[in-house]
């Protein structure tokens, strides 16, 4: 496993926390003030925490999962260009030899 690709999944998932967190925040706080999101949040943490994790492992994962399929299909799409296709264009062909 590339730690590249996983590196990138936690920030990715790390950053989806942060801003659920911030986009609940805001819009409570516009609505009801700070106090009342503030006393909400430290009411119901537990089910914020929980949301909030959760959504973050959902968005590291769907990054990871769509990077590794992007790697098969353009490692698929370079050696379909090499060995059985002999009519590829220009610019194909300077991607396959560089993948």
């Amino acid at each position: 496993m590339d730690k590249r690709i996983l590196l990138k999944s936690v920030i990715y998932g790390f950053s989806g926390t942060i801003l659920l967190l911030a986009i609940y925040f805001s819009m409570v706080s516009l609505i009801s003030g700070w106090s009342f999101a503030l006393s909400q949040f430290l009411q119901f943490w537990y089910f914020f925490i929980g949301l909030t994790i959760g959504f973050g492992i959902q968005v590291g994962l769907y990054v990871y999962l769509k990077t590794i399929i992007n790697q098969k299909k353009n490692i698929q799409r370079c050696s379909g260009c090499i060995w059985n296709n002999l009519h590829c264009s220009y610019d194909i062909l300077l991607r396959s030899l560089f993948c």
